[in-house]
């Protein structure tokens, strides 16, 4: 489920074009800075595009949990996934503990639904 979880959130995090979305400029003037042409940006090689069926029928399981369930969800997969647990569950406001019994109990309510 964890492989699951993670093309989802990928699919979450896609733009328009089928791509991660990049913000456009930061919050200062530094947007308004010309690369020259040694700086130019080059995509991501390591880039693997999501399983968008797979991820959209997780979606839908997902929209079906408690709103607390998918928040927790959204910060560990989406918004945090470069964190750590501990991270996750400060942002949380709860235990480390209490977030792994909860993403187990999640992934297993998921995993029987998902797999039918």
């Amino acid at each position: 489920m964890e492989d699951e979880l993670v093309n989802w959130a990928k699919w979450s995090k896609m733009g328009d074009d089928g791509r991660p979305e990049i913000k456009n400029h930061c919050g200062s003037v530094e947007h308004k800075y010309l690369a020259e042409a040694g700086e130019v940006y080059n995509d991501d090689p390591k880039f693997i595009e999501p399983d968008i069926l797979a991820a959209e029928k997780l979606e839908k399981l997902i929209c079906a949990l408690e709103k607390k369930d998918q928040k927790i969800l959204k910060i560990k997969y989406i918004t945090h996934s470069d964190q750590t647990n501990l991270s996750v569950a400060k942002k949380l406001k709860i235990s480390e503990e209490n977030l792994k019994l909860k993403l187990f109990l999640i992934k297993s309510i998921l995993r029987r639904a998902y797999y039918v």
